[in-house]
Formats: structure tokens, C-alpha cells, sequence
């Protein structure tokens, strides 16, 4: 897999991301809502603090707390100020130890009792960190205390073996590896799931309805035009079944306007579309099943030629009749054949021959290489014995170029 393919999987949704962060930021109203924001996170930058909730800033309450012995300031080398809760000067004195405390807090002897080592100290300050920020990366906790990337990095390591938080590339765009607690992660992650799915919910049957007239050219002002557009309709059509009868008789004239039956031949003389029954029934008269039925209303399809090996299924046994076998046998034995030569070969009448092979289209058993074959079947006797009306076209199965069996 190409490693930026393999890189995105992880990413979530921005949206998502952005919700968990606003819901993982601390809400205060008070002095001792901030105070237990401070323990909970380890501390907050100045200007977090500030900032606040994005509406109202935190200074008034944590000067409050000031007063009350309960927090301080600590200024880093880097320029920037961080506020502090009196709980967790003892972690940070041993990971800045050479800070000054502004004010400086007179601690109670509970909170010195226990001696923090600086790594488990570093620990403990950035699972805080993490608890509040959702998605970070190294520099921005690095940036934030003024440390050295690679003590950030042990103790974010150290959080990752003890399963609190995870690595990766959540946020889109984001090229460098991003830290995050575990529990908000999963936030995240069934955000992204409900948002994917609301994506994808059903929509109206109207609504459906609508699109699938618009999207297969029904409507006067969506509807396509000229020889060209006629692949691209036969491909959004491709393993649909309709009546013979049907196809040029509303399913293509309906979706093209000025329908012209030579630019489907064409098509099919060319070898890019063919048609037939590609999925055959079994007919099984005795046992009360119907024959198959006329050929004008035998479901058939038209595919790309590439692809029949994707639709057709395996042949099945059929009962034929006595002139359709010997039609079969006569193109099996000569390979595919013109009308005339089956004639021919066969020793039957026109009618018969005719007759004969729609029993075999019907069965999904033949086809030809042009679509005319198949117009000469639909089109009754009548009209191919000279006897037409107006401009009523004539079609013949010596027309059809050369059939074959499927």
C-alpha cells in the first residue's frame, strides 16, 4: 500500500475532532471550577487562561485564587507564563527546578510529603495536558513548557505502555504524528462513525425517484443527444433485464432524443455491446412450469462485450423443440452463420427457421452480432412480407448478421 494511502486510514473527521476538543475543554463559571480545571490539566498557558472559553477569560478567578494561596505563575525562559494550582507545584519544581514562583505559595505539609521524580513528575503533567487538549503534537506540549522534545517524547511513551494514549495522524493535513488520550480518541472516533453513517442514510422514495430520472436522462432538459450518448446509457444500464420488446420501444428513446436504431447496430457490429438472455431459467413443461414466453417479452440485456463473462450464468438444460435442435445443431456444427446459410443447411422454411431460433433466444441460447436479428423477431410477419404502412421501417433476419450460441 503507498505509505500516504496507509497514513490516512487513521485520520478523522475534522469536525469531530474540533467537537471533542470544545467538550474536552474545561467549562468555568468561578474561582473553584478553575481551580479544579488547573489540577485536572497540569496547568494552563496565560494565554489559555485569557483566551478562557473563547467568550469570557479566566483572569478575574484565577487572581481569586491567587489571593487564596490556592495558585501561581510561573514564568518559563521561553517568555510565556503558565498558571499553576498549588497541587502541582511539587511536580513542577522538579521538572523546572531553577523557576520562580510568582507569587511564591506557601505549600501545606500533605503536598510535601511526596518526593516526585522528574520523569514520573513529567508524567503526571502531560497525562493532564492530554486529558484537556485531544489531538496535540510533541512541539506544541514541548512549546508549552519549554522543555526539550525528547523528555516530551519519553513521557508520552511512557503514557502510550500504560495504554492512556496513542499516536497517529488524526487530523487531515497534518503530516507529523499527533498524541492523544485514549478515551477522547474513541470520542472522536464514534463521532466520525455517526457523521459516516448520517452520510449515508437512506433518502426519501421520492427524493430517489428524482435522482434516478435525473441521473438516467428522463427529464426533457437532462436528456441526451446524438450517437455518442449512447454507450454511456447502456453502461448505467448494463445487467438490467427488460422485455426485448422494450428496449427500443421505450427504455432507449425515453433517455435519447431522436433515437436513430442504426447507431445501436453500429455499436454492435463494432463489437462494444451485445445482447441475450444471459441468465437463462430452466423450463421444465412436465412439472407444470411455463415455456418460456415470446420472445418480445424474453428479459434480455445489453453489456459491454468485455464483460458478459461477469453477467452470464452457467448454461441449463432446456427442452426444445425438434426444429430448434436442429437449428442449434446446424450452428454448432458450422460455427456462427448467416441467416440464408441456416436456412440452408437447416432444410426448414424462412418461418420455421425464425420460429426456431426465437425459441433459442427466448432459452438464452443464441445471439448475433448485429441487433437487427432481433428487430426481425419482434417485427410481425405482416411487415416483412412487403405489406407496410407509411415509413414503417422493414427489418429481416438476413439482416442480422452472423448468430451464434451462447
Amino acid at each position: 500500500m503507498d505509505p500516504a494511502e496507509a497514513k490516512n486510514l487513521t485520520q478523522l473527521d475534522f469536525a469531530a475532532i474540533q467537537t471533542v476538543k470544545l467538550e474536552a475543554w474545561p467549562q468555568v463559571s468561578n474561582a473553584d471550577e478553575l481551580h479544579d480545571a488547573l489540577v485536572l490539566a497540569g496547568f494552563l498557558t496565560e494565554e489559555e487562561g485569557k483566551m478562557g472559553d473563547g467568550l469570557n477569560g479566566w483572569e478575574e478567578q484565577f487572581r481569586e485564587l491567587i489571593l487564596e494561596n490556592r495558585a501561581t505563575v510561573l514564568p518559563l525562559p521561553n517568555q510565556k507564563n503558565l498558571w499553576i494550582a498549588a497541587e502541582r507545584i511539587p511536580q513542577l519544581k522538579v521538572i523546572s527546578p531553577y523557576g520562580q514562583y510568582m507569587p511564591d505559595v506557601v505549600l501545606p505539609d500533605r503536598l510535601k510529603e511526596k518526593k516526585w521524580d522528574a520523569g514520573q513528575a513529567l508524567v503526571e503533567i502531560i497525562r493532564g495536558r492530554l486529558e484537556i487538549l485531544g489531538p496535540v503534537l510533541v512541539d506544541q506540549l514541548a512549546d508549552a513548557m519549554a522543555l526539550d522534545k525528547s523528555k516530551i517524547m519519553q513521557a508520552l511513551l511512557a503514557l502510550e505502555g500504560d495504554g492512556f494514549a496513542f499516536q497517529g495522524f488524526y487530523n487531515p493535513g497534518v503530516e507529523e504524528k499527533e498524541w492523544c488520550e485514549r478515551r477522547l480518541l474513541a470520542r472522536i472516533h464514534r463521532y466520525t462513525i455517526q457523521k459516516l453513517r448520517s452520510e449515508i442514510e437512506a433518502v426519501a422514495a421520492s427524493d430517489y425517484m428524482r435522482f434516478l430520472f435525473q441521473w438516467h436522462g428522463l427529464t426533457g432538459e437532462d436528456q441526451m443527444e446524438g450517437p455518442n450518448a449512447l454507450p454511456g446509457i447502456l453502461e448505467k444500464l448494463e445487467g438490467y433485464e427488460a422485455p426485448a420488446a422494450a428496449w427500443e420501444g421505450s427504455i432507449i428513446p425515453n433517455r435519447l432524443k431522436d433515437y436513430d436504431h442504426m447507431w445501436l447496430d453500429v455499436l454492435c457490429i463494432s463489437g462494444k455491446i451485445t445482447w441475450g438472455r444471459f441468465r437463462p431459467i430452466r423450463v421444465d413443461i412436465d412439472n407444470g412450469k411455463k415455456a418460456p414466453s415470446p420472445v418480445k417479452n424474453t428479459p434480455l440485456c445489453l453489456l459491454s462485450r468485455s464483460n458478459v463473462s461477469m453477467w452470464k450464468d452457467e448454461p441449463v438444460e432446456a427442452e426444445l423443440s425438434a426444429n430448434a435442435q436442429l437449428i442449434k445443431s446446424v450452428i454448432e456444427i458450422n460455427g456462427a452463420s448467416f441467416f440464408d446459410d441456416i436456412v440452408k443447411e437447416s432444410g426448414l422454411m424462412v418461418g420455421q427457421t425464425e420460429e426456431a431460433i426465437s425459441e433459442l433466444v427466448s432459452h438464452g441460447m443464441a445471439t448475433s452480432d448485429s441487433y437487427s436479428g432481433l428487430r426481425a423477431l419482434l417485427v410481425p410477419l405482416k411487415y416483412k412480407a412487403g405489406r407496410k404502412k407509411g415509413n414503417r421501417q422493414v427489418f429481416t433476419m438476413d439482416q442480422a448478421g452472423s448468430l451464434d450460441i451462447d
